[in-house]
């Protein structure tokens, strides 16, 4: 219900949320073919999931923008079953760019592509690879506040016929930092999907860095 009256309030789709039971939580995985497997989870868990390694190489400061670019692993250690893992390796390259000064307005960007290491997911066939990328714009009102927003956007992943999973998906998001006295940093952000059942439909987060 509350994500309907979010919906209802900044004039967004609800797509096909309210075709269903209000305060329900349903994942549901189909695949189109002679049989339809599907998966579905009804219950809680809990466990540890994929591990990732992230590697980054900070290039020389060119034309007032610092770049760099970071490999990710993705290795399996979470389990399908209990979708908390993908039970497969896979591997991320991409470029990051930002401004060299630091100034009250600011931006930065990140294109790269993903290698799907397994041809299935959920019992639903993947593609090879796919696109991503980000792109954010800041605003420092003070020494304490600091508004953002930012779009994030990938590739389609699965090699379905069901358009929203062959297609590719749209975030919004929105977040405040509050900095602290001492170098650390409350921060707290929520996300739209703009593309509609290809992404996280709602989610808020918090969350708090701290340089000690």
């Amino acid at each position: 219900n509350a994500i309907d009256s979010w919906h209802d309030l900044i004039g967004v789709s609800a797509g096909d949320r309210p075709l269903f039971q209000a305060n329900q939580l349903q994942l549901l995985y189909l695949e189109n073919g002679p049989e339809i497997n599907s998966k579905r989870i009804v219950e809680r868990t809990s466990g540890l999931s994929d591990l990732q390694v992230h590697l980054g190489y900070q290039f020389k400061q060119a034309f007032s923008v610092q770049s760099a670019v970071y490999l990710r692993l993705n290795l399996p250690a979470g389990k399908t079953q209990s979708a908390i893992g993908s039970e497969k390796t896979d591997v991320s390259v991409s470029v990051a760019l930002a401004p060299l000064e630091s100034k009250a307005l600011s931006w930065h960007a990140n294109f790269g592509y993903l290698l799907i290491g397994d041809e299935r997911l959920f019992q639903i066939k993947t593609k090879s690879g796919a696109w991503f990328s980000s792109l954010g714009a800041h605003w420092q009102m003070n020494q304490r506040w600091r508004l953002s927003t930012q779009l994030d956007s990938h590739g389609a992943v699965f090699g379905s016929d069901i358009p929203e999973l062959n297609q590719s998906a749209w975030q919004l998001g929105l977040g405040a930092q509050y900095n602290t006295e001492k170098s650390g940093a409350f921060q707290l952000y929520f996300t739209e999907d703009l593309s509609v059942n290809r992404a996280a439909d709602f989610s808020i987060g918090l969350n708090w860095a701290s340089k000690y």
